[in-house]
């Protein structure tokens, strides 16, 4: 690092220990220098199982600055550990985008008025299956039009993108393929992963594979991984918004970005009765929803298993176990084969969606609309027309099901 360079970073950690906001262009400045710093990384190395796992990281990172290994932390853990402001999160996404991410996405335009935009936080403390992607599908089948971005399991025990690839779908990863997948079913899935650059993709691929890399992505990108997504990602073309958080401290902060988009969205934040944190509607505790109508806030509530018309289940009830069958445990709680925690637990979040787009005026009615495409296999004929949708190989569903009879 040269010493311009270097008298600039003092300037910025100095202001930001004294709790001093950035502009939006100093963020992005900064950003961008050390994410280009960071496509020094050097992948290959990490395949090269011959050599002890230290070393392949040492070899991978032997490129980088050091300098630059030591500030990325500092200064986006300092940034929010003082309160980022919005100039300074437009700063991190213009900074994205000069990287080429989300390109075309957010010029989507979505086929139908009704459709639900979601996006989950990830990284539940409870460690259940995936429930965001299967209760998509459930909503579909009841009659709800939702999309959903995601990606493999970075945050917490089940990705989105685990659960597609072990049915076969082939997630969207260009924007053309978004209205193609909506001909045949009413959900979509696109994998948020694409929406990077390549050698971002790069840097993925190498902190899955090198010891505690994935500990290292949460504590890097997990403050504002949602932010970057919901604020600015599809912004223009989705005006109804499902989204779950698992840290009630970012419930604010989003309900003022969001307010200033969107016609109708609710923030859910669920948890157990020890306060463990579950991004999704909870069957295990008390659930906190925001709901978002004309651009402001309507009301805040405060709902409870039995509100969504289940019972009230333990903690233990859904959380998996290493030698849980996952896609197992999933198609027989989507299929009408479990009539558990599970179960309950991806039913009531299918039922969300419903209630949000207007199809049930209560949140038990809409448990009610997903019990019955279950019963009458609406439910699994989705599920075969939403791996169709992307081309998908059908083999893989086709097995999970006949495993499950």
């Amino acid at each position: 690092m040269d010493k311009q360079w270097e008298l600039w970073w003092e300037k910025i950690l100095i202001r930001i220990q004294n709790q001093d906001n950035l502009t939006q262009e100093e963020v992005r400045k900064g950003w961008s220098y050390l994410w280009n710093e960071w496509k020094s990384i050097e992948k290959g190395f990490v395949n090269m199982k011959f050599l002890p796992k230290k070393l392949q990281m040492l070899m991978a990172l032997k490129s980088i600055d050091p300098f630059t290994i030591l500030v990325a932390p500092t200064f986006l853990t300092g940034i929010f550990a003082k309160g980022i402001t919005i100039d300074e999160m437009k700063g991190f996404i213009q900074s994205f985008k000069d990287n080429g991410w989300f390109g075309g996405f957010q010029d989507v335009k979505s086929f139908s008025d009704n459709l639900i935009y979601t996006n989950g936080f990830g990284g539940d403390e409870i460690r259940t299956v995936n429930v965001s992607t299967p209760s998509i599908i459930m909503a579909a089948a009841a009659g709800a039009n939702v999309l959903k971005m995601g990606s493999h399991s970075y945050f917490g025990a089940s990705g989105a993108g685990n659960f597609t690839d072990n049915i076969g779908y082939q997630a969207i990863t260009t924007p053309e393929a978004v209205d193609t997948a909506f001909t045949m079913s009413r959900a979509a899935y696109i994998n948020g992963e694409s929406a990077a650059d390549a050698k971002t993709q790069d840097i993925a691929t190498f902190m899955s594979q090198v010891p505690n890399g994935m500990h290292i992505m949460k504590a890097l990108f997990y403050p504002f991984r949602f932010h970057i997504l919901c604020f600015d990602f599809f912004q223009a073309p989705y005006q109804q918004r499902g989204i779950s958080v698992s840290n009630t401290e970012l419930v604010g902060e989003l309900i003022v970005e969001l307010c200033t988009y969107i016609k109708k969205g609710m923030v859910v934040y669920g948890m157990d009765e020890e306060g463990h944190s579950l991004d999704e509607v909870s069957n295990v505790g008390t659930t906190k929803i925001t709901m978002i109508e004309d651009n402001r806030v309507k009301d805040t509530i405060y709902t409870t298993p039995e509100d969504w018309g289940v019972k009230r289940r333990k903690t233990e009830e859904i959380t998996l176990s290493k030698s849980d069958d996952r896609l197992r445990i999933t198609l027989e709680s989507m299929t009408g084969k479990r009539d558990d925690g599970y179960s309950d637990l991806l039913i009531i979040n299918a039922a969300q969606y419903l209630f949000l787009n207007g199809m049930a005026d209560t949140f038990q009615k809409g448990t009610d609309l997903i019990k019955q495409s279950i019963a009458n296999g609406s439910v699994t004929e989705e599920l075969i027309k939403f791996v169709k949708s992307t081309n998908g190989d059908l083999t893989l569903i086709e097995k999970g099901l006949s495993n499950i009879k």
